[in-house]
C-alpha cells in the first residue's frame, strides 16, 4: 500500500526539526499543507505518531540508522568455566575439611600414613584444608590465633604434606573457608586486591611447595569422576537422607564431595540398567568446635583409582576413635 503523503510530510518535518515541539510542528504543517492536514490537531497526531508518542511502537526509531558501533552484538564479559583435569591412569588421595589450625592431628597422620604405603600420584586437598578463622564474618573469639599465626600453621601443614608425598602432585581446591580470604579483601581492602603478595597463592606459599590451585568453584575431574568440595552445589533443596544422595539430587550425576563432614555412599540405578554412584567424604578437623559441639561428623578420606579409559573406583576409608583405618 503506497505511503500517504501526510505521513511522509510528518516524517520529514520531524527529522528536519528534532528540537521543535510537537504542538509547534503541528501548527506549521497545518499552515503549510492545508490540503494534507485538516487541522493543527490532525497534524500534531501525525507528528506524535512519528515520534513514538502515539502508542507502544516508536516510528521515528524504525527509520533511524543505528550508530556504527552498535551494529554488532557486544562481546560477553563472562569467562570460561571449565573443569580441572587430573587425567587418567592414576591413584588419587582426597583429603577434605581439615580446617587447619583447628585440625585433628592424629586423624591426618593416620590418613597420610595409610596413603603413603599406596603411593598416590595426586594428593587432592578438596577444600577447607585451611580455616581462615580471622577472615570470617562470624563472631570471633579474641583469644584465637591472629591471622599470620594461623597462616604459618597452614603453611607448615602443607610443607609436611609435601615431605610425605615428595613425588606426587598436590592440588589444592579452594573451599568456602579459603574463599573467606578473597571476600575479606573485597570487603575490607579492595585497593590491594590485585597485589600479588596478597593472593592466597602467595599467602600459603603454593609456588615454593609446588602446589597447584583450583579456584572459581571449578570441579576437579579424576578421569570421568567429578569432584566438588560441596559448597558449589545448588542450595535450598530439602535435606537428603545422606549427603551423597543430596549431591546426586543437585547434579544428577556421579560425584564425590566433602564439605558436610560426613561420609556416605548412594547408588542410583535407572530403568535402562545404568547406574550412577555418589560419595561424600568426612572431615579431618576437630570433632567438637565451638559452633557445633554436638554433630554427626566422622573422620574419613577418599581413595580413587582411575583407569586409563577414565573409569574409576572410589573407597572411603573411615578413621576410628582410636585412629585406626577401617575400610569402607
Amino acid at each position: 500500500m503506497p505511503e500517504k503523503r501526510s505521513t511522509r510530510l510528518a516524517r520529514e518535518a520531524v527529522k528536519a526539526n528534532p528540537n521543535v515541539s510537537t504542538h509547534a510542528l503541528g501548527r506549521m504543517l497545518a499552515k503549510k499543507y492545508p490540503a494534507d492536514f485538516d487541522s493543527a490537531e490532525v497534524a500534531r497526531d501525525a507528528v506524535r505518531y512519528q515520534r513514538g508518542a502515539a502508542g507502544p511502537t516508536p516510528r521515528l526509531k524504525a527509520h533511524t540508522t543505528p550508530p556504527a558501533e552498535a551494529r554488532e552484538m557486544p562481546k560477553s564479559l563472562a569467562e570460561p568455566w571449565t573443569p580441572f583435569e587430573l587425567g587418567e591412569g592414576l591413584k588419587v588421595l582426597s583429603l577434605s575439611d581439615a580446617h587447619v589450625p583447628y585440625h585433628d592431628r592424629q586423624a591426618i597422620m593416620a590418613a597420610v600414613s595409610w596413603a603413603v604405603r599406596r603411593k598416590p600420584d595426586v594428593v587432592l586437598l578438596n577444600g577447607d584444608w585451611a580455616d581462615f578463622y580471622r577472615a570470617s564474618r562470624w563472631d570471633q573469639d579474641p583469644r584465637a590465633p591472629r591471622l599470620n599465626e594461623e597462616r604459618k600453621i597452614v603453611v607448615d601443614s602443607l610443607a609436611w604434606l609435601r615431605s610425605k608425598f615428595d613425588k606426587a602432585r598436590i592440588v589444592y581446591k579452594l573451599g568456602n573457608h579459603e574463599e573467606r580470604w578473597e571476600k575479606f579483601i573485597w570487603q575490607r581492602a579492595p585497593e590491594i586486591y590485585d597485589v600479588a603478595q596478597c593472593s592466597i597463592d602467595s599467602l600459603l606459599e603454593f609456588s615454593r611447595l609446588g602446589i597447584e590451585k583450583v579456584e572459581d568453584q571449578r570441579p576437579v575431574m579424576a578421569g570421568l569422576l567429578p569432584i566438588f568440595h560441596g559448597h558449589e552445589l545448588p542450595k535450598g533443596l530439602t535435606s537428603p537422607v545422606n549427603q551423597a544422595r543430596g549431591a546426586f539430587l543437585r547434579t544428577n550425576a556421579s560425584t564425590l564431595t566433602g564439605h558436610g563432614h560426613q561420609s556416605s555412599m548412594q547408588s542410583h540405578p535407572s530403568w535402562d540398567k545404568k547406574e550412577a554412584f555418589s560419595w561424600s567424604q568426612g572431615c579431618l578437623c576437630d570433632m567438637h568446635p565451638e559452633y557445633a559441639r554436638i554433630n554427626k561428623w566422622d573422620h574419613s578420606f577418599a581413595w580413587i583409582e582411575v583407569a586409563k579409559d577414565g573409569q574409576y573406583s572410589v573407597s572411603i576409608p573411615r578413621i576410628t576413635q582410636d585412629y585406626t583405618i577401617r575400610a569402607s
